[in-house]
């Protein structure tokens, strides 16, 4: 009924849910619509073409979102191992932190998310590499393939990634820390 003047194609429908206005490009519902796909999971499977279009998409924030969402429904998929790499290696540093900030919702669970978020660790901006060590501390021992890494940055020229990767260390080694368990 709410579809009944919209066009009959699923793109269609869903440019009506989220019409662009001055001042609104209509992000803060279509970000809910893109998260709610993700926790519905497979049962949302008809809405992959619409998340994949949104992971294409490079000027879009919400593509990080969307490649989580896909992944949710449809298991590993490549599209969204490829807009993290995307996003990991762009220039503008504020959408590297979108990337990585969503990238750690699956790092416990997907072991290509572990991977960009240790190749993110080399990061040239220090809030970056910090947000980086943040998100793999908070993954604990499901964090352990990183260990190298964080060990590493414990030499850091920056004295502040130097203590969090030292914290970090402590709560990846901790058998506590595991979110698995």
């Amino acid at each position: 009924m709410v579809f009944s003047d919209a066009p009959d194609d699923p793109l269609g429908k869903f440019e009506t849910i989220f019409p662009s206005g001055k001042g609104f490009p209509g992000w803060g519902l279509r970000l809910r619509v893109i998260r709610a796909l993700g926790r519905i999971g497979p049962p949302a499977r008809e809405a992959m073409p619409l998340l994949l279009s949104e992971c294409e998409n490079r000027t879009n924030v919400l593509r990080f979102d969307a490649a989580v969402a896909a992944w949710r429904i449809d298991g590993q998929s490549p599209e969204l191992t490829a807009t993290f790499e995307q996003g990991l290696h762009a220039a503008d540093p504020g959408l590297r932190q979108f990337a990585i900030a969503r990238l750690a919702e699956t790092g416990a669970e997907l072991p290509q998310a572990l991977a960009l978020l240790i190749d993110g660790l080399r990061d040239p901006v220090v809030s970056i590499r910090v947000q980086v060590v943040d998100s793999l501390a908070a993954l604990g021992t499901n964090a352990l393939p990183a260990l190298p890494a964080l060990r590493a940055l414990t030499n850091d020229q920056t004295f502040l990634v130097r203590i969090v990767a030292t914290q970090a260390l402590q709560a990846v080694q901790s058998p506590t820390h595991s979110r698995r368990e």
